[in-house]
């Protein structure tokens, strides 16, 4: 997945400096989808064989919603992008404040990336800030409802609480 998504960016930037820029664009369009492909079969195989932990499923469940909403933003697709764009940034979200100081960071710069994609989104649907306040909360309360990341997410939290209640202990018997 990441090497068709570099090339894609490759064929992007190539595309723009080149005359003959529509069959780059449609060259790398199709390396994109490749990408997108790869992460949600990547997405697949991760979370349904419970190969590893739930901060991994969720990294995966976020890296393929956020393929394929650049995927849907490069198509024009702009309400499925911005749909699976809030997906991702919800998701990164989440694991930023379940994870370390030290990881905090990057996910909260992750978030902000989305964020302006998101806004973009918005703009070209020719949506208002209030509009996209109230895409967000209802993308939250969606979430919200169940589904599988809502499952990873509150067993990635409930890991956190019993590692963070484990770490503590060894400091109270002292």
């Amino acid at each position: 997945a990441e090497r068709a998504w570099a090339y894609y960016m490759q064929l992007k930037v190539e595309a723009k400096s080149d005359r003959t820029g529509n069959c780059m664009k449609h060259h790398s369009v199709g390396r994109l989808r490749k990408a997108t492909q790869h992460a949600e079969a990547f997405r697949a195989l991760v979370t349904a064989e419970g190969l590893c932990d739930e901060r991994t499923a969720l990294e995966a469940a976020a890296y393929a919603a956020w393929i394929r909403a650049t995927l849907q933003q490069e198509l024009q697709q702009w309400q499925p992008s911005m749909e699976a764009f809030s997906e991702a940034k919800l998701i990164y979200d989440r694991l930023g404040s379940a994870c370390s100081a030290a990881n905090r960071a990057l996910y909260a710069e992750r978030v902000d990336e989305i964020d302006a994609n998101v806004r973009y989104c918005n703009f070209m649907l020719g949506g208002s800030d209030a509009d996209l306040t109230a895409f967000l909360a209802a993308t939250e309360k969606l979430r919200a409802r169940g589904g599988q990341t809502e499952a990873l997410m509150q067993r990635l939290e409930d890991a956190r609480f019993a590692h963070d209640r484990n770490s503590d202990a060894p400091s109270l018997s002292e």
